[in-house]
């Protein structure tokens, strides 16, 4: 059984989660959003960064942008990797599905991640780091609801 979702300070989970990653740069301006959720969301956060990290190698740029919408908040964490492919981009988040390269795990992370993020009633998707650019790093964005 999962814990019921509460209101959650996302500044604060989102500042945690990029202190798992000492080594790596991440730009984050903050935010003063408060989201339903449970404890289970540092995991989307977790998740999104090490992929970002792992892919984009020694020299990562990872950002992570908090957007108000409406009900909403929208995250975007974007980074400077290869990107991910077009014909992969509606299909990175089923199970098992795993990208060509060495560096891709069991296909379980951004399953995962989208269970969690729909589970807060929010949604996900794949996109580039420069719109219609495949190649120019990865964007994932999605949304959660805000707290009343």
């Amino acid at each position: 059984r999962r814990e019921a979702l509460k209101p959650m300070p996302l500044d604060e989970i989102i500042r945690e989660s990029i202190r798992q990653f000492p080594n790596t740069t991440i730009s984050y301006g903050g935010t003063q959003a408060v989201v339903l959720a449970d404890s289970l969301v540092r995991q989307v956060f977790i998740n999104l960064i090490g992929n970002s990290a792992k892919f984009s190698g020694i020299h990562a740029v990872i950002s992570i942008d908090v957007k108000d919408a409406g009900e909403m908040v929208e995250v975007t964490v974007t980074d400077n990797g290869p990107g991910i492919d077009d014909e992969l981009k509606p299909v990175v988040f089923d199970r098992f599905k795993k990208g060509k390269s060495t560096k891709s795990g069991k296909g379980l992370g951004l399953f995962i991640v989208r269970s969690l993020v729909e589970s807060y009633g929010g949604s996900i998707r794949a996109g580039d780091a420069v719109p219609g650019r495949s190649g120019t790093g990865a964007s994932i964005h999605f949304t959660l609801k805000k707290a009343a």
